[in-house]
């Protein structure tokens, strides 16, 4: 589960942590949904794109401490982030970060 302690709201239920080099590679390219069983997927990195996406996506950057240090809403397909603080990038189905109320300095829990 991947919550946000600041507006005490669930961002995602079952998050997959995309620790596989195959998961890492892939992601959501070409997928019309998120993988079976999951609502968000957890990369450990500063950077992504959203190269061959099929749907829009919320991205949260995450810093060490797990506190909010970027974020990008319904991010469209071809685009290319970076955020030099993040040590995690939380990839999430496009409206949970305008629903949850996260902005950037917000905390996360998950497991």
């Amino acid at each position: 589960m991947i919550h946000n302690a600041d507006t005490d709201t669930c961002l995602a239920t079952a998050p997959l942590h995309a620790d596989t080099f195959w998961l890492r590679l892939s992601g959501l390219m070409l997928r019309t949904t998120f993988p079976a069983g999951s609502d968000a997927l957890i990369f450990t990195t500063r950077g992504l794109h959203t190269c061959f996406l099929r749907l829009p996506i919320d991205i949260l950057f995450v810093d060490a401490t797990h506190q909010v240090c970027g974020l990008r809403n319904a991010l469209p397909s071809w685009r290319f982030v970076l955020q030099r603080r993040a040590k995690f990038a939380i990839e999430l189905p496009a409206g949970v970060i305008r629903d949850s109320g996260t902005e950037v300095g917000h905390h996360l829990l998950w497991d």
